[in-house]
């Protein structure tokens, strides 16, 4: 086989940024076809034609591509090779998951049911990434709005290149974003099933157990109690703070897991930037409280950011930089309503028709946002790009 190396390659950064554009022009297209029928959405054949193509894009893309020990991601070589050619034997022991210790028994389920009928590692990409790419578009469908500036999420690309390096927690995330769908319908149950099967997958799904009794208690304790919307962001500062001081006791209980490496991690420096999204996310979401919240589709995006920033202190004090990834979408999504609250709001000028200047302004501030959202999805493409291995990106059927 040939030997690749990792490298910045501009031309596999124009192909990411591309993939990202399609999807996004596929789902906007899809959706404005939709109509609503008694609070459902019924879709046409253009729709379907649509996000089956966006569907058939992200799977095609992920699992045609050559992996080797340099590109490809990190880990898939690892999973290829070690895992998916080699498979362990398959362990389940209740407690080894109950102390999160050894690995997680359905990847392991998985490699062994895709090998009874083949060894092809693209054919298991196939499977492995239907589910990852059927998750992300869920998860976009549910809650697109046409209030919603929808390039904002364009940073979901993002979630899809770390699932070339990061497989088994990838799968994790995708049941726990369809775990998520199903907790804006109602469907307790299925959420906690969908949550246990991400567990499963990854020990870090855990946290979307959590997230759901955080949910449950807002909605049916918290909110019934603090009407006011002052005492609303006192209560979530509480929490912040009540996490902080209790992040002593969580080191203790991850120490002696097969996470405790991350605690070594933070000891080696800590660095902020990672979270300074989330803070102005929050400091935004502070000032336009009632108008983001209105907007959000059953509140979860509004649920999980702020769950979000109530677990800042775990991500940084402990490592569990995953626990930011969960929330990507829910943080994009709170984004893509700014836009339209601050032209809608203090700034009606920008609604004028007639007002040469006030069209002006407005493209001039969209172009502004898209311009801010390419610069971003660059540098956080830059950071993984070397320690995930995703450039260059070399296709089985193109070198």
């Amino acid at each position: 086989m040939t030997e690749y190396h990792a490298y910045w390659d501009w031309t596999s950064y124009f192909l990411y940024l591309l993939i990202g554009i399609v999807v996004l022009l596929l789902v906007n297209f899809a959706e404005r076809q939709a109509q609503q029928e008694n609070e459902k959405k019924i879709y046409p054949k253009k729709s379907w034609y649509a996000y089956g193509s966006a569907f058939i894009l992200l799977v095609f893309i992920a699992s045609t591509r050559l992996v080797s020990k340099s590109v490809g991601g990190t880990d898939a070589w690892n999973y290829y090779v070690g895992n998916f050619q080699n498979p362990v034997d398959f362990h389940f022991n209740l407690l080894d998951i109950l102390t999160l210790n050894k690995r997680e028994p359905l990847y392991d389920l998985l490699v062994h049911a895709v090998r009874l009928f083949t060894n092809n590692y693209h054919i298991f990409f196939i499977v492995i990434y239907s589910i990852i790419s059927y998750s992300l578009l869920v998860y976009i469908s549910k809650n697109y709005t046409k209030q919603s500036f929808l390039f904002i999420c364009l940073p979901f690309i993002t979630l899809y290149l770390y699932s070339f390096s990061a497989i088994r927690w990838s799968l994790c995330l995708a049941f726990s974003l369809l775990a998520m769908c199903q907790m804006q319908e109602d469907k307790w149950y299925h959420a906690i099933g969908l949550s246990i099967v991400a567990f499963l997958f990854h020990y870090t799904g855990i946290l979307i157990l959590g997230f759901e009794l955080y949910v449950w208690g807002m909605k049916n304790i918290v909110e019934k109690r603090f009407r006011n919307e002052q005492y609303y962001k006192l209560f979530l500062l509480i929490c912040f703070v009540l996490v902080l001081l209790f992040i002593p006791l969580i080191r203790l209980i991850v120490i002696g897991t097969k996470y405790d490496s991350y605690l070594r991690r933070v000891a080696q420096g800590i660095s902020l930037w990672g979270t300074l999204p989330l803070i102005l996310l929050i400091l935004v979401l502070f000032l336009f409280f009632k108008e983001m919240k209105a907007k959000d589709k059953e509140h979860l995006n509004f649920y999980g950011v702020c769950f979000n920033f109530i677990i800042t202190p775990v991500v940084i004090f402990c490592g569990a930089y995953r626990f930011d990834y969960f929330f990507l979408l829910a943080r994009l999504f709170m984004w893509s309503y700014v836009p339209s609250i601050i032209a809608s709001g203090k700034y009606k000028k920008f609604n004028s028709h007639k007002d040469k200047n006030a069209i002006l302004w407005k493209k001039i501030f969209y172009m502004g946002v898209i311009a801010g959202i390419i610069v971003w999805f660059t540098f956080r493409l830059y950071q993984m790009h070397i320690s995930n291995s995703l450039m260059p990106y070399i296709n089985i059927f193109w070198r």
